[in-house]
């Protein structure tokens, strides 16, 4: 059976919007919590030390998670923005 592009169309926009109202708040706190010097200064840490430093990358996720899901919690409460 061979699908029209319309409706090819139509179905790709249906799971894209369905999966962005499933994983779109997941996706932009992760955004929030990553950037490019995290990307750039790990890449070069792994490089440098290997897994000698593993226990420190969890142990630094662990301390920085409840920040970021205060300042969420506490934006969205005051209806302010965090800059």
């Amino acid at each position: 059976m061979v699908l029209g592009l319309s409706t090819l169309s139509k179905t790709m926009n249906s799971k894209l919007s369905h999966f962005s109202k499933t994983a779109g708040s997941g996706v932009l706190f992760a955004c929030t919590a990553i950037g490019v010097s995290h990307l750039v200064q790990s890449t070069r840490a792994g490089a440098d030390f290997g897994l000698m430093i593993l226990g420190f990358v969890i142990l630094v996720i662990l301390l920085k998670y409840p920040f970021f899901e205060f300042g969420s919690r506490y934006a969205n409460s005051t209806q302010t923005s965090i800059h």
